[in-house]
């Protein structure tokens, strides 16, 4: 039996802990290369930085559709695997590879068409060129998006977590690396930043398949030849990845909502902070979300192998992990706020949203601390391939819990700006302990499942 599979059968603990940590660098590194995106972009305008504000619910669509076909992936594939199935694993990763082409085709398509109606009714009239400029290039390019999170979802779901990541280190060092040159050398302003996401995603791709398809270093055997059209297998992807490319869907939806009631309340400058906030937010969200894709992976091999012991303590754990995780980057953001704001905020231009930025990373400390318990429950429910309850618990918690708190807070109680914060912290508190509530429960009625 492969090692990595072997540990996550019988150290579920330690697995989650060698799945997750790699998966925190390559995401931090993924989020520095959007934090330095959002700096080059902040020295060329604030029009610039709220045109990239308008464009996020559409950026967070695709990289949900993407994230949430993967999990479909990873979640069958995990299954299977634990379930000894390893022809059936084989298959899976290649109808996982042909939905991802399938995808890469469709979803732009539909964007580029509609794509100025779009960003319009988003409220991007006053900057609709520059949004134009930059969406068009990255939905375009959104292949480089796609692909690579189906090809590292099989690597995943087999344990092997270093070959799942270093291609997309690799892709972030590079466009870290030449988002000045585009942006600013070949003078190409935001739509640079565009390009530059869409080389260094390529070639990320590029890495991915030369070691899955041409020098066949995964576990699984991957053989293009033997792809046998499994309508089940697509069934059984598409039965987590839709619900959870709807999750982020709720999550744009979400930001859509806020987006607006921010224009209302103030104006462009808060959806300005409103975005930059959550670039720095991120720091503590995405240790809690790389938690709970390494919880995700050792439930579906657990769930796969019948295995409730390991099932419950990989939940616990994960809980457990990403809370004191999630805590101690909160009491950095508290301590260090001013260094976190100067950075969004250091031009002539920018230093208006200076003091909202530093008050929003204040407040929403408690929405990062709270999150880890629902996120661990979403994601142990994708595990199980139950996605559809996965996506109930996302949508109970962004579209229900927060939008009716940030209403109460900024419209009924008058708090404008800071309430929609307040709201958020409230929403996301009472979301978790909904998503653990149900989670609890599930198991508890299904535990005879475990006993067949």
């Amino acid at each position: 039996m492969n090692e990595n599979i072997n540990l996550m059968i019988n150290n579920p603990k330690k697995a989650i802990r060698t799945l997750s940590f790699p998966l925190i660098i390559n995401n931090l590194l993924l989020l520095l290369n959007t934090i330095i995106d959002g700096i080059w972009i902040t020295g060329l305008n604030v029009e610039s930085l709220i045109a990239i504000g308008f464009v996020t619910p559409l950026t967070m669509i695709i990289i949900g559709i993407g994230n949430g076909m993967g999990s479909g992936a990873n979640s069958l594939i995990g299954r299977c695997i634990g379930a000894n199935n390893y022809e059936n694993a084989s298959n899976a990763s290649l109808h996982s590879i042909a939905l991802s082409l399938i995808v890469s085709v469709i979803i732009p398509l539909t964007f580029l068409i509609f794509l100025k109606q779009i960003l319009l009714s988003l409220g991007a009239c006053s900057v609709i060129n520059l949004s134009m400029q930059y969406a068009s290039i990255y939905i375009a390019g959104s292949f480089s998006i796609f692909i690579p999170f189906m090809l590292s979802a099989i690597f995943k779901a087999e344990g092997d977590i270093k070959k799942a990541i270093y291609p997309l280190i690799v892709s972030t060092i590079i466009n870290i690396v030449i988002d000045p040159i585009f942006i600013y050398i070949l003078n190409l302003g935001i739509m640079g930043a565009a390009c530059a996401t869409v080389l260094s995603g390529t070639i990320s791709m590029a890495i991915l398949i030369y070691w899955l398809i041409i020098k066949k270093s995964s576990y699984l055997k991957i053989k293009l030849s033997n792809y046998r059209t499994n309508l089940k297998l697509y069934k059984n992807i598409l039965s987590v990845g839709i619900p959870a490319s709807f999750e982020q869907l709720a999550i744009a939806t979400s930001t859509i909502i806020i987006n607006f009631w921010m224009l209302t309340l103030a104006g462009t400058l808060d959806v300005a902070t409103y975005n930059v906030v959550w670039r720095i937010m991120a720091l503590g969200t995405i240790p809690v979300t790389c938690i709970g894709i390494a919880v995700s992976t050792v439930v579906a091999v657990a769930f796969g192998g019948k295995n409730f012991d390991n099932l419950k303590t990989s939940l616990i754990y994960g809980i457990k992990l990403s809370t004191i995780i999630a805590i101690a980057i909160g009491i950095i953001f508290v301590i260090f706020s001013n260094q976190f704001a100067y950075i969004f905020s250091y031009t002539d231009s920018t230093v208006v949203i200076n003091k909202s930025l530093i008050q929003a990373i204040r407040i929403l400390t408690i929405y990062v601390i709270t999150l880890p318990t629902g996120a661990v429950a979403t994601m142990t429910f994708q595990g199980m391939g139950k996605g559809t309850l996965s996506l109930i618990l996302t949508i109970s918690r962004t579209l229900i819990f927060e939008l009716i708190f940030i209403y109460i807070f900024a419209f009924i109680l008058n708090w404008g700006s800071l309430g929609v914060y307040c709201g958020l912290d409230i929403g996301m508190s009472i979301g978790s302990i909904f998503s653990l509530i149900c989670i609890v429960y599930y198991l508890k009625k299904h535990e005879n499942y475990f006993d067949t």
